[in-house]
């Protein structure tokens, strides 16, 4: 397994900075282009954006915890993202939003919300734990109440703009 895991470890700093800033800029052109309906590949663009910045963040976050159970912001970053995709996404277009929203070109726009929050959140929960000595803990919550309430933001007047109470439960509420 610390075979695997040293593999994975020097495959993730291949390139470093350089490597990091080019699949940003991809990422970013990907997701535009999802967002505007350009798809020459089989699949939708913005998956390029999930695999070449999200994959990266939760890969280094297991090698951490794996090879030295070392808790970062990096691992707990990324928890935090996970969960909150989980209930942004999902749960929200279904019970808050009751958006019947066409789901790849939502999914798209928050994938392009998080192309940008998680780089920044990643670099600046980073840069508060281990240049100004915040309590990780501290920094994951800073984190997660940003994401919570910009996501929501963004969810409102971006992703859901025009399609909210339109899914089937808002149409029975309607009816009582």
């Amino acid at each position: 397994m610390k075979s695997l895991m040293k593999k994975l470890e020097r495959l993730l700093e291949l390139g470093g900075i350089k490597k990091d800033v080019t699949f940003l800029v991809i990422s970013g052109v990907a997701v535009i282009c999802s967002l505007l309906k350009l798809d020459p590949l089989p699949f939708d663009m913005a998956w390029i954006a999930i695999i070449l910045c999200g994959i990266p963040i939760v890969l280094e976050a297991v090698v951490g915890l794996v090879t030295a159970f070392d808790i970062k912001a990096d691992v707990l970053v990324s928890l935090a993202l996970i969960a909150s995709v989980i209930w942004n996404f999902t749960l929200n277009r279904k019970f808050t939003f009751k958006s019947a929203n066409n789901v790849p070109k939502a999914m798209a726009m928050v994938l392009g919300y998080y192309a940008v929050f998680t780089p920044l959140s990643t670099i600046h929960g980073n840069w508060l734990a281990e240049s100004c000595g915040w309590n990780e803990y501290l920094v994951t919550i800073l984190n997660m109440l940003l994401n919570f309430v910009t996501e929501y933001l963004f969810d409102t007047f971006v992703v859901f703009r025009g399609s909210m109470d339109t899914n089937d439960l808002a149409k029975k509420e309607e009816q009582k």
